[in-house]
Formats: structure tokens, C-alpha cells, sequence
């Protein structure tokens, strides 16, 4: 069966390339209908590296890492709000947990619960490297959340997250959760 030219081929005289077809009249002269926006369509889903390894592109939702889930050391989940973990008198304390999400940059924030008689600090790690540290500002009674800012950076999958609390004039360092915002 002898497939029929298309008008531009007719034109060519011979079979037109690829490169003369888009040149000529677009992508809409090979024939190809796109349900979506062309940049969603070329864009592929998986990517893949050198090597023939392949990685998943960063999400555009949030990752969170909920301080309860965490191996805790010096920490425990306290009984009264079990999303929150707070910091146990004495030695300072350790909420370890490796990297869930895929590699990429990530704008890294830590809520925490801030009291008012007291101002704990708290530290974050990646891959044994300090990152930041921050002092939890006073806030009212009930243990109200607040966001602790934190720097952009890159996080590979599986590193180790630590934060490390210490306590205050009686504020334990409660931690909720840290927060990873994938950014471009």
C-alpha cells in the first residue's frame, strides 16, 4: 500500500525531512495533535542521567518530616499534643530521620511549638554538616506554632536530617515538623 504525499512533500517534490516539515509549516505539518501544552508534553516524566541512571523530577508539593516519626534521642512525644515532640531535662536532644524525597534544592523551615517563659534553641543538620541554628522567639500560652526560616539547599535522597534541641529557663524545644519546599 503507497502511503499518499502530503502537500508539502508534493511541494518538495520528494520526501520532505522532518527539519523541512517543521520549518515549513511547524510542528502541525508532522501530523502530531498535543491534548496538552507542548512544554507539558516534551517534558518527560522520568529524566534520565549519564549512565543510564535514572531520578525522579523534585515535586512541587512540600515534603514534610514529622518530628514524631523521627528516631528520637533526649526527645519524647509529649502526651498532651502527640504531633509535637518536646525535649527531655538534661543532655541535649536528637531527632534523626534519612531524607525521603528525591534529590533536589529544597528552601528547608522547622515548625515548632514556642512558649512564653522561656527561649529554647535549636539546630539543624545535613549529612553531619550543621546547617543553621535558630533561638525560638517568646510567644503566648498554649504552645502556639511557629515557622523557623531556613536556607535553600540542595538535599540528597536518603542523607541524614538531625535536629538537635536544647532546653531554656524551662522551655523544652518542641519540634512539629521540618518542612521541605522544593524550589527551581
Amino acid at each position: 500500500m503507497k502511503q499518499e504525499k502530503s502537500s508539502l512533500e508534493k511541494v518538495f517534490n520528494r520526501p520532505a525531512t522532518r527539519r523541512q516539515l517543521i520549518k515549513a509549516g511547524g510542528i502541525a505539518a508532522l501530523g502530531i495533535a498535543f491534548s496538552k501544552p507542548i512544554i507539558e508534553t516534551l517534558r518527560p516524566s522520568v529524566a534520565f542521567a549519564s549512565g543510564g541512571q535514572t531520578f525522579e523530577p523534585v515535586p512541587s508539593d512540600p515534603i514534610y518530616m514529622e518530628a514524631e516519626e523521627m528516631d528520637l534521642f533526649q526527645y519524647q512525644v509529649e502526651p498532651a499534643r502527640p504531633h509535637l515532640i518536646k525535649k527531655v531535662p538534661g543532655a541535649p536532644g536528637t531527632a534523626t530521620a534519612p531524607f525521603p524525597g528525591p534529590d533536589g534544592n529544597y528552601r528547608v523551615d522547622v515548625d515548632v511549638a514556642i512558649e512564653h517563659d522561656g527561649q529554647p534553641t535549636l539546630e539543624l543538620w545535613i549529612g553531619g554538616e550543621f546547617i543553621q541554628g535558630w533561638k525560638y522567639p517568646l510567644g503566648d500560652t498554649g504552645f502556639p506554632i511557629f515557622t523557623l526560616q531556613g536556607p535553600t539547599l540542595y538535599v540528597a535522597n536518603g542523607v541524614e536530617i538531625k535536629l538537635v534541641g536544647y532546653d531554656s529557663e524551662g522551655a523544652w524545644a518542641r519540634v512539629d515538623r521540618i518542612i521541605f519546599t522544593p524550589k527551581a
